[in-house]
């Protein structure tokens, strides 16, 4: 999987990822999820080692979402980053 976009999930209250997950994601898009209240991510996630730095996270159009944690180097590869 190369783009994570959780648009089918609209109606998700909490997202948790673990530990060194989604390492091959190049773009992340929690956009327009109207019941989104909390994001964790654990550490060393959507991180890829051997590929050039151009990932992008977008978190946008999220009225409820209250908490976001991310964890240590974590997202590390990615250049653009829309909250």
């Amino acid at each position: 999987m190369i783009v994570l976009d959780m648009v089918t999930f609209a109606k998700l209250k909490k997202l948790r990822i673990g530990d060194k997950c989604f390492k091959n994601v190049e773009k992340t898009k929690l956009i327009g999820m109207m019941e989104l209240e909390e994001v964790v991510i654990g550490a060393n996630s959507f991180t890829r080692i051997k590929r050039e730095a151009n990932g992008a996270l977008y978190v946008k159009n999220c009225p409820k979402l209250r908490e976001l944690k991310i964890g240590a180097k974590s997202f590390v590869s990615f250049t653009e980053c829309e909250i």
